[in-house]
């Protein structure tokens, strides 16, 4: 990565490109300035080849590029395409991601991105608490809710689940290669995976989206998330409500279903 050079520094300004340092901006050696207009540009930015042709959803072509947005302490990756976005905050951008019409994309501090999140599974006067995190399966939750008379064991697995959460804690998320987010509100503290679909969503906050190339997540109109987990496969569609909950593998929810401190396995 290097600098921007004065020449590129003035054809950004005159493209309606404002930062208070230029400095903070690295690029790639091959960068160009071509499609990068009306960018409001803070902190550390890291910049890598723009200008290629992308897919956005429906399989429209597009190419990529940063358009009317502002970008805060973020390392974005080649064919990129950011447009009409209020405010992408403290994140790393993989390679052939699309964001456009969103408001705000943002970390706010440090953040296990749901990972250890307690929730109140199966009694809901409490005393069964169950720590949610991206690698729970269903053995390990009736472990954790159903052995309360092995006191030890129970509290072993949750330290090596804290600990886990530990690891995952950071003030910068991941939105994964080919992932595509359109028409969203706002996304607060969640890691998003690798070529998952995000449209129309009103609000996601503080969770995990662990999509991936051979069975990607779809995130549908309407749905408001917070606490919680979705992993590969999955589909939560139609106005879903999900809070303090836990969306295995390939699992569907739709149709304005509402869902709190819950834990859903494969193929529910």
């Amino acid at each position: 990565m290097r600098s921007l050079n004065n020449s590129e520094i003035t054809t950004l300004q005159n493209q309606g490109c404002f930062s208070p340092d230029w400095s903070g901006i690295k690029v790639s050696d091959n960068f160009s300035t071509g499609d990068i207009h009306h960018v409001r540009f803070q902190g550390d930015i890291k910049l890598g080849n723009l200008g290629g042709e992308i897919e956005t959803i429906g399989g429209e072509k597009k190419t990529s590029g940063l358009f009317n947005c502002q970008i805060k302490n973020c390392e974005i990756g080649n064919d990129v395409l950011i447009d009409n976005v209020h405010q992408v905050q403290n994140y790393r951008i993989s390679d052939n991601v699309v964001i456009e019409n969103v408001d705000t994309i943002s970390v706010n501090g440090p953040t296990s991105f749901g990972n250890g999140f307690e929730i109140e599974a199966l009694n809901e006067g409490g005393g069964r608490n169950l720590m949610i995190f991206d690698r729970l399966s269903a053995q390990l939750a009736y472990m954790l809710v159903c052995y309360r008379h092995d006191p030890d064991l129970i509290a072993a697995i949750n330290r090596m689940i804290k600990n886990y959460a530990g690891e995952k804690t950071s003030e910068t998320g991941d939105i994964g290669p080919g992932t595509k987010i359109i028409n969203s509100g706002s996304i607060y503290n969640v890691n998003i995976g690798e070529h998952a679909t995000i449209r129309g969503v009103t609000l996601l906050e503080d969770g995990t989206i662990n999509s991936n190339s051979q069975a990607p997540v779809f995130v549908g109109d309407g749905v408001i998330a917070k606490h919680f987990m979705i992993l590969s496969g999955s589909k939560v569609d139609s106005g879903a409500l999900i809070d303090k909950s836990f969306i295995g593998q390939a699992v569907q929810a739709g149709k304005q279903f509402s869902a709190e401190n819950c834990v859903f396995f494969a193929n529910t």
